[in-house]
């Protein structure tokens, strides 16, 4: 048989398939290596709140958190490179969430490239993505977010590009959705973003049916139950997510309304996505099915922000919906428009989160509490973020808490019998363990000041009444050794 003339269509066609697949994995591989990199560099030496300290012991200890079961044991390989070359677990951690964070680019730059009519925003979406604020931010901060999202991309590059009937697609999903679910508790609200990208012209012919969406949970929760028992094998680990969410739902029951939204759509959206959570609300006319769009967002906002209670977490139960945001802003302009604008945004991002975030101005006070701590043992109670920071700068680990897990107390007589009989018994506990309770300074100026009843008649009359305070001064570190009389 003759070979076939190169200038046949159909021969050019076959020539350049395999090219153009080669150049689309070649693409993905940089984009990749890009994010991975800069969240590396780029990323800030702080805590996300206080669970960051709480994860590094937990991971330097082999153990499994109660909420977040599956997080700890996939950092777990990543923490024994990072021990053997000497590194601290807050390194491991922060690794983790940039390895997560870029993985989960990947994900989301291929799924859109798939989707006939989105190719050519695939670039500027993905930029548009990892450069604003939020994911920035958890993609180099030792959080459970950032590991969180390559299931969560998993579980919608399987609905957008399966072609599998729908009880099949349901199953596939749901395993991927209550693998998500088992990293951060926020993975049971995917399901209602699955309408979401249906909305955007993805899945053409795979709409979240109710039968699809009632497989994908019912598989989901299954999965999600099954890894709780396998990994924390405690009932109240299994239940611990819903005690999470009826706590939440009654901070939430007791807000203002008009002022609980407000608040929270500028600290849960404008500002953590911002420009993106701007530009894609702008470019929503160009949208077809705007209003099922809406009713679909509406959904899945009802449920996360129930579930935040009036919390601040700076755009992390939201993350999921930065990735259609970004595919309803880049329509907004042009291809190259939107191109220039998403790195533009992504740069002004990191100079702008990177600023000021120097560990030098806290090593002073992170030094002298190691070198107390190798005096003697301490279990410290700390009051203030600067202070957890400092310890998360130096690489200083020390079991305690902060004043902050304190006003979980309920603030009446019965929360304060609680409170002093709780700390009787720690006292004792630290004691036997052969480690001092030490609460610092600030911790215990912000007892004797806080509003909170109970706290406040804690500082002011149990603890003066039954312990002797003795001053401990140690450069930076001003703190008072508490001991029964």
């Amino acid at each position: 048989m003759p070979p076939v003339a190169s200038n046949l269509p159909f021969a050019t066609r076959a020539h350049r398939a395999p090219d153009r697949l080669q150049g689309e994995w070649g693409t993905c591989g940089k984009l990749f290596l890009i994010a991975l990199v800069a969240y590396v560099l780029l990323g800030r030496q702080e805590l996300h709140g206080i669970d960051g300290h709480g994860f590094a012991l937990q991971l330097r200890a082999g153990e499994v958190h109660r909420f977040h079961y599956l997080y700890l044991p996939l950092c777990r390989p990543v923490w024994h490179l990072f021990s053997a070359c000497g590194l601290d677990p807050l390194s491991a951690l922060r690794f983790c969430s940039s390895l997560g964070a870029a993985l989960s680019l990947l994900i989301f730059y291929w799924v859109v490239r798939t989707q006939q009519g989105l190719r050519r925003h695939a670039l500027p979406a993905t930029i548009y993505v990892g450069g604003c604020p939020a994911f920035f931010y958890f993609a180099s901060v030792p959080e459970v977010h950032a590991v969180f999202l390559p299931f969560a991309a998993a579980s919608v590059a399987a609905f957008v590009t399966l072609r599998a009937r729908c009880m099949i697609r349901g199953v596939v999903v749901g395993i991927l959705t209550g693998l998500a679910s088992s990293v951060h508790t926020s993975g049971h609200l995917l399901p209602a973003t699955f309408p979401i990208w249906s909305c955007l012209g993805t899945s053409v012919g795979r709409r979240a049916t109710p039968t699809f969406l009632a497989t994908c949970a019912l598989v989901q929760i299954t999965t999600w139950a099954s890894l709780a028992v396998l990994l924390a094998p405690d009932s109240y680990s299994a239940l611990s997510p819903f005690h999470f969410a009826a706590h939440r739902g009654s901070l939430f029951a007791r807000a203002n309304p008009a002022g609980f939204a407000l608040s929270t759509a500028w600290y849960e959206w404008v500002r953590p996505f911002f420009p993106l959570s701007i530009l894609a609300v702008l470019a929503l006319r160009h949208i077809r099915a705007v209003f099922r769009l809406h009713v679909a967002v509406a959904l899945y906002l009802a449920t996360a922000l129930l579930l935040l209670g009036g919390a601040r977490e700076f755009g992390a139960y939201l993350l999921p919906l930065a990735c259609p945001a970004a595919l309803v802003a880049s329509r907004l302009l042009s291809a190259r428009k939107s191109l220039t604008c998403s790195i533009a945004v992504a740069a002004t991002t990191a100079t702008l989160l990177t600023m000021g975030d120097d560990p030098r101005q806290r090593d002073g006070l992170a030094a002298a509490i190691a070198q107390e701590n190798a005096n003697e043992p301490m279990f410290l109670i700390y009051g203030t973020r600067s202070e957890l920071d400092s310890l998360a700068a130096g690489a200083v680990f020390l079991p305690g808490l902060s004043v902050a897990d304190l006003h979980r107390v309920p603030p009446t007589p019965l929360g304060y019998h609680w409170l002093s009989e709780g700390f009787t018994d720690l006292v004792e506990e630290q004691h036997r363990l052969g480690r001092r309770l030490v609460i610092t300074e600030r911790a215990f100026e912000q007892l004797r000041a806080t509003p909170h009843m109970a706290l406040r008649r804690f500082g002011l009359e149990h603890l003066p009444r039954h312990y002797d305070l003795t001053a401990i001064q140690r450069g930076a570190f001003s703190a008072l050794h508490v001991t029964n009389r």
